[in-house]
């Protein structure tokens, strides 16, 4: 990274961050047809 102020390459340490992972009951709230789609896969 780089100060604005002065110029001055400064070390950015590393982070991690949270992940979010849409669980199926979310993904059936928002889009009904997604679990009508996965019921018929699972029953092939």
């Amino acid at each position: 990274g780089k100060n604005p102020a002065t110029g001055d390459k400064i070390k950015i340490p590393a982070t991690t961050l949270p992940k979010f992972v849409a669980g199926a009951r979310f993904k059936d709230a928002v889009d009904p047809k997604a679990a009508k789609r996965r019921a018929e896969k699972a029953g092939k």
